[in-house]
């Protein structure tokens, strides 16, 4: 594992409806049951996908998706990143989405431009 900083970002807000709908789906994958929605962070360095993660496809979930277990402040969770941000760029590949059984903003008392840690492989 490797240690990134980076920032909390605004996301669009879209991907809470998406895990309700698919929230059985997501319980397979990962084995928990994931808040709604996710919290984006800007990585202050790219971070690619490594191979041989979790998969969910479109037709389990409405869109290609990788999951990869990770640690976000001490806690476990899974970073999200959609096969087109993936294959997006440089740009794409700073940001990161953050998926765990907790609500992250709220339990540490995040809002957009603090600074956190996260372990990614």
């Amino acid at each position: 594992m490797v240690t990134f900083t980076g920032r909390v970002a605004t996301g669009t807000g879209d991907l809470a409806r998406w895990m309700r709908a698919y929230a059985g789906a997501y319980r397979r994958a990962t084995g928990v049951d994931l808040h709604p929605g996710s919290l984006n962070v800007e990585l202050d360095a790219h971070w690619r996908v490594p191979a041989g993660q979790l998969r969910l496809t479109a037709d389990e979930v409405g869109v290609d998706v990788t999951l990869v277990a990770c640690r976000f402040m001490g806690t476990e969770a899974f970073a999200f990143r959609t096969d087109k941000a993936e294959t997006g760029g440089p740009e794409e590949w700073r940001t990161v989405e953050i998926l765990s059984p907790l609500d992250l903003r709220t339990t540490f008392g995040l809002r957009d431009g603090d600074v956190v840690e996260l372990e990614l492989p």
